[in-house]
């Protein structure tokens, strides 16, 4: 059955069963031994500082009701990074979880990190509402069109970059060590 009512966004029982058995296999010893990081990716996120767009009349909260229907299952199964997309901008979060920033360094987080990387360019142009900055932002940029660069240096560090499109220059970047 419907876990949560998102439109055509709802997350089934049976996706979430599967998501929960896929995470939880990825999280054993043994698998983490031959892929370090487990990184999801989605298209809509769980965190974001714009303000809520049409789908919120349509469909209601849709960021909120993901992020209750599968944030406490990335965490469990120590999910290290999320991607996800839907607002035409960039935003990088602190590692946070339930709302709550779990530390403001990325250090061995004891919570996801959530980035939003939507502004590879749209005929729509950049997300232009914004709310005020939440205490989980740790950078956004929603003046820029850009991409995402990740670099798995091995077990124990990832490096992250945001550059923007118009010079390739880095806008962002932070580096995840556990």
């Amino acid at each position: 059955g419907t876990i949560w009512n998102a439109g055509p966004f709802a997350a089934k029982g049976a996706q979430l069963a599967w998501l929960e058995a896929d995470l939880a296999k990825a999280n054993t010893a043994e698998e983490r031994k031959v892929r370090p990081w487990v990184i999801v990716g989605g298209h809509r996120p769980m965190y974001t500082s714009s303000k809520p767009g049409p789908d919120r009349l349509i469909w209601g909260n849709a960021t909120e009701k993901l992020r209750l229907a599968m944030e406490s299952t990335f965490a469990k199964h120590g999910v290290d990074i999320y991607f996800s997309g839907h607002v035409h901008s960039y935003e990088r979060a602190f590692p946070v979880l339930d709302g709550v920033v779990a530390q403001r360094n990325y250090s061995s987080p004891k919570a996801p990190v959530h980035v939003v990387i939507g502004s590879a360019g749209n005929i729509e142009g950049p997300t232009k509402h914004w709310l005020a900055p939440p205490a989980w932002l740790a950078y956004r940029n929603y003046k820029d069109f850009g991409y995402g660069m990740l670099n798995v240096i091995n077990a124990s560090v990832l490096e992250w970059e945001y550059r923007r499109a118009t010079d390739n220059s880095v806008a962002d970047s932070f580096t995840l060590t556990k």
